[in-house]
């Protein structure tokens, strides 16, 4: 390819290519970094109808078109790459810079994907990328709008994003969300809710006088199942206690299925027994 001072006006950028937007602050840094020390690394371009289209480096031409150069330095290529080639050429060039932001790269990869009827192991293979790094950036096409937004802004981890991604309910997608944004979730904790979900059981945890009190419910229970488990952990332990028990020794019989119906003290029961509720397991941290 020849290197050659192309008229920045014959230079029309690539409606397809995988940058959908250029940040206003980021090219007013570059166009001033042009200014001082020119464009250091030239352009892609191929000829096309009367001018130039561009194959790599929409951000310096823009910085050029700011700056108001007459000319940009640019290789020209021979010809004019195949559609599919193009966006692997314009790929290549891109998706190894930090400033394509996640969700660029995630519809350039599902493009790649459908016009070749590639495997996520065909594509990491063409990318050079591992192919759990192609789950993870594809996973991002699942997410919520805000979540998108604060992951392409950088307020949202890649490693976080993809644990919401796999929440497939997007009400619980926008709570997660919501938790990971105050602090209140890290990546592990929204990982192993979401897995948690996916086995059928939902994990509580109240904090209550000092304490934090933990359960591991079925997902479809409600609050008045929650008062009829803790109903029948409090009348257990009262009985317990009635029978000078101790707490581990309580937790070992409770925590023993095969003995579970015959777990209790003789005694006779309180009036706050409860019919068994549904199946739970209750934890409790001083």
């Amino acid at each position: 390819m020849r290197v050659e001072q192309i008229a920045t006006s014959l230079i029309t950028p690539d409606v397809n290519q995988p940058r959908l937007s250029i940040e206003p602050e980021p090219l007013k840094e570059l166009a001033l970094s042009i200014r001082e020390l020119g464009v250091l690394q030239p352009l892609i371009v191929f000829q096309h109808e009367d001018g130039f289209c561009l194959v790599d480096g929409h951000r310096r031409h823009a910085a050029a078109n700011l700056l108001k150069l007459a000319s940009i330095p640019a290789m020209v290529l021979p010809s004019r790459p195949d559609g599919d080639q193009l966006l692997l050429t314009q790929m290549a060039a891109n998706c190894m810079r930090v400033d394509l932001k996640p969700t660029e790269k995630a519809i350039a990869y599902l493009r790649l994907k459908k016009s070749r009827n590639w495997s996520h192991a065909d594509l990491a293979q063409a990318m050079h990328i591992s192919k759990a790094t192609v789950t993870q950036t594809l996973s991002y096409l699942s997410l919520p709008d805000e979540a998108k937004a604060k992951l392409d802004a950088g307020e949202l981890s890649g490693s976080t994003a993809y644990a919401i991604s796999r929440e497939s309910d997007p009400e619980a997608q926008r709570r997660l969300l919501q938790a990971a944004m105050t602090g209140k979730l890290r990546r592990d904790d929204v990982s192993a809710r979401v897995s948690r979900r996916k086995n059928g059981r939902q994990r509580s945890v109240f904090r209550v006088g000092g304490a934090e009190v933990t359960m591991s419910v079925e997902n479809d229970l409600g609050l008045a199942d929650y008062v009829t488990i803790l109903q029948q952990l409090i009348s257990r332990c009262r009985r317990a206690e009635k029978e000078g028990l101790s707490v581990s020794t309580l937790e070992r019989m409770m925590s023993d299925v095969s003995g579970e119906d015959a777990q209790a003290p003789t005694t006779e029961p309180e009036a706050a027994e409860c019919d068994e509720p549904a199946s739970a397991e209750a934890e409790v941290l001083s």
